[in-house]
């Protein structure tokens, strides 16, 4: 087996087999790649609260022969626990997760989004910044970043209805034009954060 290491966000996480799980991050280097962390469901396990999603963590995978990767060790880097401590700021960090999950495949290299999304979580934390505002200017900026430039007429409604003080509309405007494009639903509105 071969190894590697990378700084990477935690998108998502699904149960696989009695006491394992299948995680997805987003790699600095390497872009989007799934791991096995064997025995992280475990009570013993040491590795399940760095894997938490939303976490910045530097992890060590071992590829093994089949192309699969195992998840062998973790160190957490950031948590952003002010996010994960408030309901609508952490309903607003896991769609951007799921935003990004939806729209890229394994193995782009994808920096800029890595980035762009550490950068959003940060912003996200803050008392002070505006919730909407912040994730519709993550939207914005991850649409350009995958070649989806969003028509000048959208933005100037856009930018009209936040000079207006129409937040609920402007974000409307983004959301619709997202899924025109995914062509479904994104499963983390629909957890009660309202539009």
């Amino acid at each position: 087996m071969s190894g590697f290491n990378t700084k990477a966000v935690v998108l998502k996480n699904v149960v696989y087999k009695d006491a394992d799980k299948i995680y997805t991050l987003l790699s600095e280097d390497r872009g989007k790649i799934t791991g096995i962390a064997k025995g992280v469901r475990k009570v013993s396990s040491r590795r399940s609260g760095n894997l938490d999603s939303l976490n910045v963590v530097e992890v060590h995978l071992n590829s093994h022969i089949s192309g699969q990767n195992y998840i062998t060790e973790v160190k957490t880097l950031k948590s952003f626990r002010g996010i994960k401590d408030n309901l609508e700021r952490s309903q607003q960090a896991y769609y951007m997760a799921e935003l990004i999950n939806r729209f890229l495949h394994e193995d782009e290299q994808v920096q800029p989004i890595f980035l762009l999304l550490v950068e959003s979580l940060e912003r996200l934390e803050s008392v002070k910044v505006n919730l909407s505002l912040t994730v519709n200017r993550f939207e914005l900026k991850l649409l350009q970043l995958l070649g989806y430039q969003p028509p000048v007429k959208l933005i100037g409604k856009w930018r009209e209805n936040i000079k207006q003080g129409n937040l609920k509309k402007a974000d409307s405007l983004v959301k619709d034009f997202i899924g025109e494009i995914l062509q479904e639903d994104i499963k983390s509105l629909e957890l009660g954060w309202e539009r």
